[in-house]
C-alpha cells in the first residue's frame, strides 16, 4: 500500500509542476479553471496524505509516514515558487514592445521584450488568450527568438527605430518603447 501512496503522490506533484512550468498557456472565457485542476488536487493530495499520516502514525517510523505527503509539501512549494518567479518576470517594464494585427483575430499578437532577455507573448483571439514564455538574445539590430509557439513563425528579427520584421517573411511588428 505504501508504494502505491507514494506513487500518487509523485503523481499528483509531477501534474501540478507539469501545468505550471509550461512554457504555452491558453486562457479562455469559461474554461480558465481548468489551469487549477492539477493544483488543486495536488492541495487535496496533500491533505489526505497527512490526515492518514497522522492517524497510522507511528513513534518508531515517523518519517516514512510522512513521506507521501512531504512529497507533495515539495512540489506545492515549486509550483508556487515558478508561479512568483513568472509573476514576477511578467510584471517588469517592457524595453519595448511589438505588435502585429496579422496573427491573431482580435487582439493581434503582442511581444514584451524585457529586461535580461525575458520574452513574454500574447496571441488575442476572439475568445482566447494564448501567452508564450521564452527567451530572446539581441545582437546589434537582430533578433533571436526562443519562443515555443503553436504557429510558424521565423526565429529571427530584425530591429529598426519603428519596426521589427521577421526576416524570410511578411509579418511586420510595429515597436512601441517605454
Amino acid at each position: 500500500m505504501k508504494p502505491l501512496v507514494i506513487l500518487l503522490a509523485l503523481l499528483s506533484s509531477g501534474l501540478a509542476i507539469f501545468a505550471e512550468f509550461r512554457s504555452v498557456k491558453e486562457s479562455t472565457l469559461f474554461f480558465d479553471w481548468l489551469d487549477s485542476v492539477p493544483v488543486i488536487i495536488l492541495w487535496a493530495s496533500t491533505f489526505i496524505f497527512i490526515f492518514l499520516a497522522a492517524k497510522s502514525f507511528k513513534v518508531d517510523k515517523p518519517l516514512i509516514a510522512f513521506l507521501p505527503s512531504i512529497v507533495c509539501i515539495i512540489g506545492l512549494c515549486i509550483v508556487y515558487w515558478h508561479s512568483k518567479r513568472r509573476e514576477t518576470l511578467d510584471d517588469l517594464p517592457a524595453i519595448f514592445t511589438a505588435t502585429t494585427y496579422q496573427i491573431g483575430n482580435d487582439g493581434g499578437f503582442i511581444l514584451d521584450f524585457k529586461k535580461d532577455g525575458y520574452l513574454k507573448a500574447e496571441k488575442r483571439d476572439h475568445w482566447a488568450v494564448t501567452y508564450y514564455w521564452g527567451e530572446y538574445s539581441q545582437k546589434n539590430d537582430t533578433i533571436k527568438l526562443d519562443l515555443p509557439l503553436d504557429f510558424k513563425l521565423g526565429k529571427q528579427l530584425v530591429l529598426t527605430d519603428t519596426s521589427l520584421s521577421v526576416i524570410n517573411d511578411t509579418i511586420r511588428f510595429d515597436i512601441y518603447k517605454q
